[in-house]
């Protein structure tokens, strides 16, 4: 879908996110081209010919008992005998009945009520626009259906690239399609369209990749799968983490409280009422670092993590800014203590310990797109 809307909107085509307001927009369109052609509508004198000779001493007339009486505005039966100069395409002034004030010129008139006939009426031209028009607003609708018809229920966001790297083998048949964020594929999974995301890693990435996601695949709701780093003695090695809040912890006001400033990037996810797996619900410290055994002891001065990450808390705040549902579940791969961290200087331990976890979330990922819809 998003490749579709890239290509309408190359060609200058706008695309909408629902087809009502298609529907209202092209409404804005044809009023606006009304309006303009009347506003650039200027009658003509017709020519002359034998069927019709304008009675210019009859307008002459008018406009000099007009101005005798002292009046800049003709009534509106003197309005249709200077109009008719101009063959503006009015009753004819007999039609008229009680005379009403309208402005002087006759440029600019407000249709008469005419003597009863049983003739078919006329529609007038709004009508007859809005009449053409419906074949053009039938489509539009039918294209902004269409685009939407397919939007995912749930997206999948997976950040670290070592994630990324165990997700896709598992759907060796999916067309992998590219964001500026990063790759991208559709996946039936128990007979649900999802969508996984590549968002990249770190708060900056995981944040522009999540609105990016909301924009343009408008997800009923967002699921991040992940990895985390656990604190030895609170929580196991592998361990599934349900997050239900983040706090971004490494921000430092120099000029205020920071402790405001980590309130304002906190976020708190409402849980499914069940868990259809073993989970350990958690607050989710996030910052752009990985947290060493030095780093644990002063996060402890001031919180008592259980588990730490990079990319939840920008995840969280822009799905809450967007309203849309999330749903963080997050694997332990590596414990930190006050004296020692077992990953630092240890990549191979994280990717090893990834592939478990990120297996175990997949596994259990069809369990929660049916519990929590």
């Amino acid at each position: 879908m998003a490749a579709g809307e890239a290509i309408l909107n190359r060609a200058n085509i706008p695309t909408f996110p629902y087809p009502d307001t298609a529907a209202r927009a092209f409404n804005y369109m044809w009023q606006y081209s009304y309006n303009l052609r009347g506003l650039y509508e200027t009658p003509s004198i017709a020519e002359e010919s034998a069927a019709w000779t304008p009675d210019r001493q009859l307008v002459d007339r008018v406009i000099q008992r007009s101005r005798g009486e002292g009046r800049t505005i003709l009534t509106e039966f003197e309005s249709k005998q200077v109009g008719n100069l101009r063959r503006v395409g009015n009753p004819p002034a007999e039609a008229i009945g009680r005379p009403r004030a309208t402005s002087l010129g006759g440029a600019c008139f407000s249709l008469p009520k005419a003597k009863a006939s049983k003739a078919r009426p006329r529609y007038t031209r709004p009508m007859s626009v809005l009449f053409r028009c419906v074949p053009a607003i039938a489509i539009f609708i039918a294209l902004a259906c269409a685009a939407h018809a397919e939007d995912p229920h749930f997206a999948v966001l997976i950040s670290a690239n070592a994630e990324w790297q165990v997700v896709k083998p598992l759907f060796p048949g999916a067309a992998i399609q590219k964001s500026p964020y990063g790759e991208y594929f559709f996946a039936d999974v128990e007979h649900e369209r999802v969508l996984f995301f590549h968002g990249g890693w770190g708060k900056v990435a995981a944040a522009g990749s999540t609105q990016y996601v909301i924009d343009h695949f408008r997800p009923a709701r967002l699921i991040n799968l992940g990895t985390c780093g656990g604190v030895e003695g609170r929580i196991k090695r592998f361990d599934v983490v349900a997050v239900e809040k983040v706090v971004i912890y490494d921000i430092a006001e120099a000029m205020g409280d920071s402790n405001e400033a980590i309130a304002e990037y906190s976020t708190t996810l409402p849980l499914p009422t069940s868990f259809p797996v073993p989970v350990v619900k958690a607050t989710m410290y996030s910052a752009d670092r990985d947290l060493t055994a030095a780093g644990l002891r002063e996060l402890d001065a001031s919180y008592q993590p259980v588990v730490v990450d990079w990319e939840s808390g920008a995840i969280a705040w822009v799905a809450h800014k967007n309203g849309t549902p999330l749903l963080i579940l997050r694997g332990v791969t590596d414990l930190v203590s006050p004296v020692k961290a077992e990953a630092e200087g240890n990549l191979q331990l994280f990717q090893d310990n990834t592939l478990r976890v990120m297996q175990t979330l997949l596994s259990g990922l069809p369990k929660w797109l049916a519990t929590w819809r």
